[in-house]
């Protein structure tokens, strides 16, 4: 089986799932963002790249259980909440996120995640899965209000 099949295959189960064939285009979705509107999808593929590079964004954006075919690009961006919780993305581009909550655990699946000098308030990345990509956290700084800081020398 070649590797876009067994990719394709795992997509397909991904999302049987959730019992969900709903299909969003990600250029409608950076509109609602940009208007104010929060956004909160769930099981849903999203179409086309999501690319939020240097928005600011007043409303939270939640993402639980969704397919994304191509990366998602927050760097830059200033965000009060971005969720990602249990969804499948190929790549998070989010250097020089601004951002108070980024969630993206509960199984979810990752290529490469960039999250190089971000500055982040509460990150949570329990139990994501990072396939055949890397982590980089490079002067990443993360405000956590006295709580316990995550280390940057420990793997996802």
């Amino acid at each position: 089986m070649r590797n876009d099949s067994r990719e394709a295959a795992r997509d397909a189960d991904y999302l049987a799932a959730d019992w969900s064939e709903a299909r969003l285009r990600a250029e409608v979705i950076r509109w609602l963002a940009e208007t104010g509107t929060e956004i909160d999808v769930q099981g849903a593929e999203v179409v086309g790249p999501l690319d939020l590079p240097d928005a600011t964004l007043a409303s939270r954006l939640r993402f639980r259980r969704c397919l994304f075919r191509e990366p998602v690009d927050v760097s830059g961006a200033t965000l009060v909440a971005l969720d990602l919780s249990g969804s499948r993305i190929p790549e998070l581009r989010a250097a020089r996120l601004r951002c108070d909550v980024l969630t993206f655990g509960d199984r979810g699946v990752a290529g490469r995640v960039d999250i190089s000098t971000a500055e982040l308030g509460h990150i949570s990345f329990t139990g994501l899965l990072l396939e055949g990509g890397r982590r980089s956290r490079t002067r990443s700084r993360t405000r956590n209000q006295g709580r316990r800081s995550p280390s940057s020398t420990r793997e996802c």
